[in-house]
């Protein structure tokens, strides 16, 4: 596999008309629908659309989970189900305005019987290896959730 790999974005945005509200701008990715975003609610910004940060946020996240699924395959570790609560601080850091911390908190599922230590292992193991988390300069925190699921009751059928 490449070292290196190439990805693009564009942004698009114009002035709407004298007598109406500006178009949100877009990220246009090639291929797929634009984008829409706005700044953060606390910034004036409309909160029906996403914002960079929240944007910042789900890249965190989709990653770690992209990460921990790739690992836990090669490991042969099923997994049954990931959700993550994940959330992100923009605050002062030496003096100037910038995610400060991102806390992911994903919990996973898997089946009964399996090793609970090595889900565990697996999720920090993908934690290191984040492209993104690596990538930041903002402290990321996992925090991880290993619930094992017992198997379906059996039916008399």
């Amino acid at each position: 596999m490449s070292q290196e790999h190439q990805f693009e974005s564009s942004l698009r945005w114009r002035v709407g008309p004298a007598d109406g509200p500006d178009p949100h701008p877009e990220m246009i990715f090639a291929g797929r629908p634009p984008l829409p975003f706005a700044p953060a609610p606390a910034f004036g910004g409309d909160p029906t659309l996403l914002n960079p940060e929240e944007l910042f946020l789900a890249a965190l996240s989709s990653c770690q989970f992209l990460s921990t699924l790739a690992l836990a395959r090669r490991a042969g570790l099923e997994i049954l189900s990931y959700e993550d609560s994940a959330r992100a601080t923009l605050g002062m850091a030496d003096r100037r305005m910038r995610m400060t911390l991102a806390v992911l908190a994903p919990v996973l599922r898997v089946p009964a019987g399996t090793d609970l230590e090595r889900a565990r292992e697996i999720v920090e193991k993908a934690h290191r290896r984040c492209f993104i988390a690596n990538s930041v300069s903002c402290t990321v925190r996992i925090e991880p959730t290993i619930e094992a699921i017992p198997a379906p009751a059996a039916t008399d059928g």
